[in-house]
């Protein structure tokens, strides 16, 4: 059951009052209103009744019942339960701009207080700043009186800010666990509840089948698709269609993919006009063309002054000097600097276990960094994201060295390459992990998670069944020392049980080999065709030294050069390609424009700047290719996920690749290939 923190205590009072009590004294010990009580009475009824519980009211006296097995469910359900908070002023703000956007009668201002639970005046305190943000989109907040407030403005534009709103204010995996539980009526997201499931659930089905198409690199792009659609849905049966608008280039090809997704949709309620598809397939086709936004040179300058002086406000509090690690001043500044441009996203208002642990070890610490930052920030961060700047500081304190093999399972939202280098980085430097496991949220489903030992996660998973430890995609500094010591601490809590090992015998030893003969086979045969090639890429731009590098791969592996070029250039805008600490970067995309798996280098005769994955500037003096059709079997998969990997082993391994020769760089990966060979055999006996 998921409630809130008013829900739960409610609950809990009526639990502890098993005969009953009062609805003045529930009142009393809340300190809310009995217009309040009675909204969250009516949220709680049907919740109560899926456990055969009814909550009754005879003349003003509360009570709860059901069995007795039912009652010592829930009581157990609550025990378990965080409960969830009540929130910020941010998020009521984007709550109330939601609520509008979505209506287009007046609203009552009790209405809308019942609806997020707090009072009238804090809803008008609210609408204020609403209304200014709203001015910057030319959307209009009009208050009548007597009638309410309701918002006007462009219907293109009201589903843009909506749909922003919602992707913001949603988490991954909250969303796709709820669309993947059938008897699940709502998320406990107040934003997700705010489109029917029914519709969420068609859109996701209808889109499923484009997947190949646009080739999500992330869960995120895949939900913003959703929403689109699911709003769509939502306006149009409310008579609401866009105004007319001209329609992009290559527009008929996004067209054609609208017509496909409302023909899997069967809406015959929805009459889908001219407007609507080019706003929809408009909206498509930018989606595929998402840039991340950087500071500038000036503002660099100016928040890293700022965050020099944060860590010296922390260091005098703890009476510890931070500063005299640079390493760690210019991990913190890259954090806090993509934080305050918005180029990341912004962890959601909710409790994360892992991060909460860390406050309770270093309560000191997390005073002393909130303390500084009012002083030295104006802008606000929440709990999570406070508890996330103690990470850094915290990592500084040393770590233990733990003695174990685990299999770990990596939840994150990035594609092959990033995925591919947080596993090795794992395996590299906690030896204790042996095998790791990597997925998305949306294919949790299909996942058995009793299969891994230690569960790590690079996006927050509210509900999560299994305890998880909280990583970015990159591991970046002292985030190695947290999880080196989370994984003593599991190895401590859960020993080693004695197995009884059989060196010469396997347990699917033809599944084995067959695996081993594929991969093998496809290793020697992708080093054997590897070439080093130069490119005169003087006075180029990035989209010229695509072109020519698509243009030098030989025609037997490419079916469109020109889509390959396009998909190239739409994974380098999504996300930074460039290895950080080196002159490389790796170009990869997996496509039906491909025929066959490809890998090679390019030497460009003149530096390209790019921007590295941890958002740092390199000159790139050498291109890495890696092309994979889009039916790829998973013995190729592994054998790319491992050169992807092998890239960021060390320092020695990012010099070869970016001074190597051919035969150098082919020899090093069929080393490091077979080292794999071995390690998996070994486990492989192990098992049997």
């Amino acid at each position: 059951m998921i409630v809130t923190d008013r829900q739960k205590r409610i609950l809990q009072i009526l639990l502890e009052n098993e005969d009953g009590i009062s609805l003045a004294e529930v009142e009393k010990r809340l300190e809310t209103s009995r217009r309040t009580l009675y909204r969250e009475f009516g949220l709680l009824r049907p919740e109560l009744a899926k456990s055969d519980l009814t909550l009754t009211n005879k003349k003003g006296y509360l009570q709860l019942t059901g069995s007795d097995e039912s009652i010592a469910d829930l009581r157990g359900e609550l025990k378990e339960s965080p409960g969830q908070g009540e929130m910020k002023a941010e998020d009521r703000g984007n709550a109330l701009a939601a609520l509008l956007l979505l209506k287009d009668e007046p609203e009552k201002i009790i209405a809308l207080a019942d609806e997020l639970g707090v009072s009238e005046a804090t809803v008008q305190a609210d609408l204020a700043a609403v209304a200014e943000s709203l001015a910057k989109y030319q959307i209009e907040l009009k208050r009548t009186k007597g009638l309410g407030v309701q918002v006007s403005g462009k219907e293109s534009q009201r589903r843009r800010i909506l749909n922003g709103i919602l992707l913001s204010e949603s988490n991954d995996y909250v969303f796709f666990s709820y669309l993947n539980k059938e008897d699940q009526a709502k998320s406990g997201n107040f934003f997700i509840d705010l489109l029917p499931k029914k519709d969420l659930l068609k859109c996701w089905q209808a889109v499923k089948d484009l997947l190949s198409v646009f080739n999500f690199e992330t869960d995120y792009q895949l939900i913003e698709l959703i929403l689109l659609f699911a709003i769509s849905l939502d306006r149009q049966r409310q008579g609401k269609s866009v105004e007319s608008m001209a329609a992009k280039p290559d527009s008929l090809k996004y067209q054609g993919y609208v017509y496909q997704i409302f023909a899997k949709l069967d809406v015959p309620e929805v009459t889908l006009t001219q407007n609507e598809v080019i706003f929809l397939a408009n909206q498509m086709q930018m989606h595929e063309d998402q840039r991340v936004p950087f500071a500038s040179d000036d503002q660099e300058v100016l928040v890293n002054l700022r965050v020099g002086q944060f860590i010296q406000d922390v260091s005098d509090q703890v009476q510890f000097d931070f500063s005299k690690n640079p390493a760690f001043s210019r991990r913190l500044q890259k954090h806090i600097s993509a934080l305050l441009q918005h180029s990341v996203k912004r962890l959601p208002n909710v409790r994360i276990e892992t991060l909460s642990q860390l406050t309770m070890h270093f309560p000191q610490l997390y005073e002393a960094i909130t303390a500084a930052w009012k002083l030295d920030f104006s802008e606000e961060l929440n709990v999570a994201e406070l508890q996330l700047l103690l990470l850094y500081f915290a990592n500084e304190y040393g770590s233990r060295q733990p003695r174990r093999n685990l299999s770990a399972l990596v939840i994150c939202d990035n594609g092959l390459g990033t995925s591919a280098i947080l596993a090795a980085r794992l395996q590299k430097e906690v030896p204790e992990i042996k095998q790791v496991k990597t997925a998305r949220a949306s294919g949790l489903a299909q996942l058995k998670l009793e299969d891994y030992d230690i569960i790590f996660s690079t996006l927050d998973l509210p509900g999560f069944p299994r305890e998880y430890h909280l990583v970015s995609p990159l591991l970046l500094g002292g985030e190695l020392d947290r999880v080196k010591s989370e994984v003593a601490s599991y190895v401590a809590k859960y020993p080693e049980k004695s197995t009884v090992q059989q060196p010469c015998r396997f347990k699917n030893p033809a599944a084995v080999l067959t695996q081993l003969v594929g991969e093998s086979a496809f290793c020697q045969q992708l080093l054997q065709q590897m070439t080093l090639q130069p490119i005169g890429s003087q006075g180029m731009d990035m989209n010229a030294v695509l072109s020519a590098i698509v243009t030098a791969v030989p025609d037997e592996y490419v079916k469109d050069r020109l889509e390959v070029a396009q998909r190239l250039k739409k994974r380098l805008d999504l996300a930074p390609l460039g290895l950080p600490g080196s002159h490389l970067a790796l170009l990869h995309t997996r496509t039906r424009a491909v025929s066959k798996c490809f890998f090679a280098i390019y030497d460009l005769a003149e530096p390209i700047a790019m921007t590295a994955m941890d958002q740092s500037k390199i000159m790139v003096k050498r291109q890495l290719l890696l092309l994979a059709p889009e039916d790829l079997p998973e013995a190729s998969a592994n054998v790319l996920g491992m050169i992807s990997s092998f890239l960021v082993m060390s320092d020695q391994t990012l010099q070869l690749f970016e001074s190597g020769n051919c035969q150098e760089i082919a020899a090093a990966i069929a080393q490091q290939y077979l080292g794999q060979v071995t390690q998996r055999l070994n486990q492989a006996r192990g098992q049997s």
